[in-house]
């Protein structure tokens, strides 16, 4: 157990450079984009921004939750896959765990 968290902390250490360093500025950039997307459809809509409705609206609240992920389900499957690609280039073999930790 020691080892794979030695390894782990490596590893996570190492994506700060290397092979796919740009990834770090996409990941956020696509976040944001999708945000802004999201919260203009939200405006045009004339609809009360997504986090106020979720906290005030008790009864919308597991539909408004569903809306959610489905938006940020995109942004972090691409984050995973780049992290993949990252893994396949820059380490022995791919480590799904960590794939995950880095999101």
């Amino acid at each position: 157990m020691e080892d794979i968290l030695a390894r782990t902390g490596v590893d996570l250490l190492g994506r700060l450079t290397g092979p796919l360093e740009f990834r770090l500025y996409l990941q956020p950039a696509v976040a944001v984009i999708y945000a802004f997307r999201d919260g203009r459809r939200d405006t045009i809509a004339g609809r009360t921004p997504y986090l106020r409705e979720l906290i005030t609206n008790p009864r919308q609240r597991v539909e408004l939750l569903n809306e959610g992920w489905k938006s940020v389900s995109r942004v972090f499957l691409l984050a995973v896959i780049i992290d993949i690609i990252y893994q396949h280039l820059a380490l022995p073999r791919i480590y799904p765990g960590e794939a995950m930790i880095t999101k």
